[in-house]
């Protein structure tokens, strides 16, 4: 029984290997049949590690596997490298392995052979199978087994050398495939190249056909004249254009002819073919060559032509080719632009750019001439930006044209007048035969000037003033005779106007004092030389201080102390009047606000400060002042401001309101110079004035008879006004008498006072 038993067992692990056997050679020869299955075709491809993958999916189905790569042999330097390993973090493992196997020559052993051969490792056995063909060595696998060798069956083994000599087929059945696709790429290459280069050779042919079409319909179409000629200046041809120029019924007829067979051209054929020979001969274009022709109609018209060497193939020159178009338009054009550039746009008549060119023609024919005299006369139009104020732009434009024109009757056809901007003229007289005919010229000018103009139904009634320059003989610039004709007109303007001076050498050193002062001025404002000077206003009748006029002195530095007399008229002039006068109210009321602090008498007193034109006609003149009251501390009861007449009419309408918004500061105005300006009664009555100030002139006068009944009227009219009456520059007993007995309230001047400075009225007021 105990043997039977132990048969019996031996029996069943025999049956049982047997089975196993024939499972694992069954599943063997099922991965045979598949091994000629390829998973993707061949020629679909690209790269060898899909092969490998498809094989490594197999053996593992085969024997299972703790790591494995594949290792493919380089054709170039016959040197193996690792293609595919599975898992790849086992990669570093298998290159050691490999690197051990190369070192102690086993695996030169293994690809001499085409079987697998097992070597022992340090932690386990590797299988090691070259994948080789009949040519050629395609690469080795490394494996290393789940199993130890005695548990892998030999049927397994080899089944696996089967699938690994299948593999090396496959290799190589995939390099021939990849070298026939390669030269199929390139015979496709060459074929899809033939056909490209015959597809361009087609476009090119069709391109040159529509470029010759195109070149055709270009040539026929421009609007420029082409034409082309041989080295003896003989037409070749031209397109329709250029025949149409040429009164030509078709450019073919142009064939053969000469520049002197031609309508237009005949009179300047030899001067064309001389372009030619030169373009020719220097290589080089000659362009903007400009012809005035007749065409058949009889019309007049300009063209211009460019002329550029012909060449051929090889550079060599066989001709020239022109290009020829209509500028009438634009020489038209070019003539407007330039009579534009040269005339005033509103008169017509030479701007200052032409006439400083027909003054240096003018200078260059007195150096050549001796016999030869001209003369300059700078106008202005006298109050006319009243006028344009007043009555609008729009009447003073036609003022201005009708002057211009009117100026222009009076003068020779020599004779040039030019609007050199806003109401200036400036007229150049020349072949005068002496240079006293420009005085008699410029008094009929003058006297033509002042005739009554009637614009819309309103009578105008006009004067200039004029500064005239009749010794032009040493000038050499036009920019010095306008400078000093202008000094002339300013002269003229200085008296009043309505006239015109005779520039003098004198003239013009006043000129240059005038400027010298203005710069002066202007550093003097900047360096701090003005003071104030204070002349106190007394009450007539008991003597009673009421307040000052703030006086601006100019302490120079060199010529020391300047007089208002000779520095107000520039600084009038020049604009320099506003920042003085800016200057003179901000320091006039700070001392005012300080004294009524610092002083008991000076607490019922007020400061008189004078204000400009140019300050009235600021149109925040108001909020200004109200700035200064409030950043010194003055009440604006304790101000006066003066204001002359002539600095009122320079804007009545304008300087009523500004006066109007002073007074609703609180603060008092007076009309200062009373007398010497042009205001009318009906404005005196409408300004919100409360004091008359009676100018030094008339109280001068009060030693005479009318003298006295002029003084007597203004103050009849102050009364009549209700305004207080202040006389300036009272000197003599004589003059208080008679201002007493014209019930005058208050005086100012020399008698009483003179002008002090702030030390003085400190111990006047202490």
């Amino acid at each position: 029984m105990i043997k039977s038993s132990h048969s019996d067992k031996i029996n069943g692990e025999r049956t049982s290997h047997l089975e196993a056997v024939n499972r694992a050679t069954i599943q063997a020869l099922r991965l045979v049949l598949e091994m000629g299955r390829q998973g993707v075709s061949l020629n679909r491809i690209d790269k060898p590690e899909i092969i490998l993958q498809e094989v490594q999916d197999k053996i593992d189905r085969l024997i299972p596997w703790e790591a494995a790569a594949f290792y493919l042999m380089d054709d170039q330097d016959a040197d193996l490298s690792m293609v595919l390993c599975t898992p790849s973090k086992a990669a570093p493992r298998i290159k050691a392995i490999f690197e051990r196997l190369v070192e102690e020559r086993i695996l030169s052993l293994v690809l001499r052979r085409s079987d697998h051969y097992f070597a022992g490792g340090d932690d386990s056995e590797v299988l090691i199978h070259a994948m080789n063909t009949v040519s050629r060595c395609r690469g080795v696998f490394l494996g290393i087994p789940q199993q130890p060798r005695k548990a892998i069956h030999d049927t397994s083994l080899a089944i696996f050398s089967i699938m690994m000599q299948s593999a090396a087929q496959t290799l190589e059945s995939y390099e021939l495939y990849r070298i026939i696709r390669e030269v199929n790429s390139e015979l496709e290459d060459k074929i899809k190249r033939l056909e490209s280069e015959m597809a361009e050779r087609k476009r090119v042919q069709r391109s040159l056909i529509d470029s010759r079409h195109m070149l055709h319909l270009v040539m026929d179409t421009i609007p420029q004249g082409i034409f082309w000629k041989d080295t003896q200046s003989v037409y070749l041809g031209c397109n329709r254009h250029y025949a149409c120029l040429l009164d030509l019924e078709k450019p073919e007829n142009i064939l053969g002819k000469s520049d002197g067979d031609l309508s237009w051209r005949k009179k300047e054929a030899a001067r064309h073919r001389d372009v030619d020979l030169h373009v020719m001969r220097e290589k080089k274009a000659q362009l903007a060559l400009t012809d005035r022709i007749v065409r058949a109609d009889g019309s007049e018209a300009w063209v211009e032509t460019d002329v550029v060497p012909l060449k051929d193939a090889n550079g060599a020159i066989i001709g020239v080719l022109g290009c020829t178009q209509d500028i009438t338009e634009r020489k038209r054009y070019q003539e407007r632009l330039t009579h534009m550039a040269l005339h005033d746009p509103l008169t017509g008549l030479p701007n200052r750019a032409l006439l400083l060119e027909r003054l240096e023609r003018a200078i260059e024919r007195g150096r050549r001439r001796n016999n030869y005299h001209f003369a300059v006369l700078m106008l202005d139009l006298d109050r006319f930006k009243q006028i344009n104020d007043t009555m609008g732009h729009q009447i003073g434009d036609q003022i201005l044209v009708r002057q211009g024109r009117r100026i222009g009757e009076c003068l020779r056809g020599m004779d040039t007048v030019s609007r050199t901007g806003g109401d200036e003229f400036v007229v150049l007289l020349e072949e005068l035969n002496s240079p006293r005919e420009a005085v008699v010229i410029a008094r009929r000018l003058f006297h033509e000037i002042k005739r009554v103009e009637v614009v819309d139904d309103t009578e105008l009634f006009i004067t200039a003033s004029g500064g005239l320059l009749i010794k032009t003989k040493s000038y050499l610039s036009a920019d010095d005779l306008l400078r000093d004709a202008e000094i002339a007109l300013q002269s003229a303007m200085e008296k009043g106007g309505a006239g015109f001076k005779v520039f003098t050498t004198s003239m013009l050193q006043r000129f240059m004092h005038a400027a010298s002062l203005e710069h002066d001025l202007r550093r003097g404002l900047a360096h701090n030389e003005f003071v104030l000077q204070y002349q106190p206003i007394y009450t007539l009748n008991g003597c009673v201080l009421i307040g000052f006029e703030a006086l601006a002195r100019w302490n120079h530095p060199v010529r020391g102390l300047i007089s208002p007399v000779e520095f107000i008229p520039v600084a009038e002039r020049t604009g320099i009047i506003k920042e003085l006068g800016d200057w003179v109210l901000q320091t006039a009321c700070l001392t005012m606000s300080e004294w009524r602090t610092r002083f008991p008498k000076a607490r019922d007193l007020f400061m008189s400060v004078n204000l400009s034109g140019r300050q009235l006609a600021q149109p925040n003149l108001a909020a200004t002042v109200l700035q200064v009251l409030q950043e010194t501390g003055l009440s604006a009861a304790s101000l006066k401001l003066e204001i002359t007449e002539s600095a009122i009419m320079e804007n009545a309408d304008l300087a009523l309101i500004t006066l109007r918004e002073l007074k609703r500061l609180g603060i008092s105005l007076a009309i200062d110079d009373f007398g010497t300006g042009y205001s009318s009664l009906s404005y005196l009555h409408r300004f919100p004035v409360d004091t008359l100030k009676i100018d030094r002139s008339f109280i001068a006068a009060l030693d005479n008879h009318d003298g006295q009944q002029i003084t007597q009227a203004m103050m009849a009219l102050a009364h009549s006004l209700k305004l207080t009456v202040v006389a300036e520059g009272v000197e003599k007993d004589l003059q208080i008498d008679s201002l007493r007995g014209m019930s005058c309230q208050c005086v100012q001047g020399f008698f009483f006072s003179r002008p002090l400075d702030a030390l003085a009225i400190h111990e006047l007021l202490a």
